[in-house]
């Protein structure tokens, strides 16, 4: 971690403007990418940070244009309901090769998502490592549009590589091994495919065939799950790991790193990674040593690891319930909990 932190120090967005070049030759080594879109305004943030392996590291941030000298407020405003906001936090200093690859040619990317914040969230509410980051890190801004509204359609858009839309059904997604209404994943995914086997992989989405319908008339190419689709094909593993679960499943990550089977290699997206507060909003919270733990056999198998920080769209949509100083309050706490990460 101090390594990284170390690198950071060593260059900035400005290098990426001098060279336009410059991150194409970082490619080849290990990277985490930050991709936050924020979902009303149509915006995006994308950061860059090459892991400790290399001698430099870039972070590229596109937000909502929010100065870095914002004042600390009680992080409620108009843009907080509708915004996505996501960044870095974890990489193992070891180098540790994907399987049958030599370290060399085995690079690494690292999405985390936190949905429903926004730029000014992390400057008020974020803990002493992201707020490090975000201090050594250049920021910018860029627009991206999707076919549709909502986190749904931006996490599919994501992992398809093409502007497309979705509804609540990108959300249902599960282990392999888990139960959902009485009835095991596997078998449901039978049911809605009509395949008589469902697909190898850890986690299974279970619509992923009513996301292929929901896009078939679109003007332009596009397949659901490209992403997840073009890596297994070429050998590199894809891994996805946690949930934004309230009252009902909230899976939704699943379709940034999904194939076109609506399948992922690797991954846990299931309720273990929880654990039960009565102060939280329905009663649940990230636990970061579990994500930890579930982190570390994810690292040696993928070349892609896509995470979901739930508990920031667990509290927008418990909003409801909440005074404006509570949601700051929670949102503190969920950022400390994250940089524990």
């Amino acid at each position: 971690m101090k390594r990284l932190l170390t690198a950071m120090q060593r260059t900035g967005l400005l290098a990426l403007f001098r060279n336009k070049y410059y991150i194409l030759r970082l490619l080849p080594r290990r990277l985490i990418i930050i991709l936050p879109v924020l979902l009303t305004a149509g915006l995006m943030l994308l950061g860059l940070f090459l892991s400790s392996s290399a001698a430099e590291n870039i972070f590229v941030g596109l937000g909502k244009g929010i100065s870095q000298n914002a004042e600390t407020d009680s992080g409620w405003n108009d843009e907080t309901v509708s915004s996505q906001a996501n960044f870095q936090h974890f990489i193992k200093a070891e180098q540790v090769p994907v399987e049958g690859q030599e370290e060399e040619n085995a690079p690494r990317v690292i999405l985390i998502t936190l949905d429903k914040i926004t730029y000014r969230d992390l400057l008020s509410f974020s803990g002493p490592f992201l707020s490090s980051l975000l201090e050594k890190s250049g920021v910018a801004l860029m627009n991206v549009n999707t076919a549709g509204g909502g986190t749904e359609s931006s996490y599919l858009t994501i992992g398809s590589g093409a502007r497309l839309t979705a509804n609540w059904t990108a959300r249902r997604a599960f282990n392999r091994n888990e139960s959902w209404q009485g009835e095991g994943a596997e078998a449901l995914y039978r049911r809605h495919s009509g395949s008589s086997a469902a697909p190898p992989g850890d986690v299974l989405h279970l619509y992923n065939g009513v996301l292929r319908r929901l896009n078939e008339q679109l003007p332009y190419p596009a397949m659901v799950g490209a992403l997840g689709e073009a890596l297994s094909r070429s050998g590199r593993g894809v891994a996805v790991l946690g949930n934004a679960d309230g009252d009902n499943p909230n899976r939704q990550i699943v379709t940034i790193a999904m194939n076109n089977e609506g399948a992922v290699a690797y991954g846990d997206v299931g309720t273990s990674l929880l654990r039960e507060n009565e102060l939280a909003p329905f009663g649940k919270e990230c636990d970061s040593l579990a994500y930890l733990k579930a982190f570390g056999p994810l690292w040696e198998k993928a070349s892609l690891i896509v995470v979901e920080w739930g508990d920031t769209s667990r509290i927008n949509d418990y909003l409801a319930h909440l005074p404006f100083e509570r949601r700051a309050e929670l949102l503190r706490a969920s950022l400390d909990e994250l940089d524990k990460f």
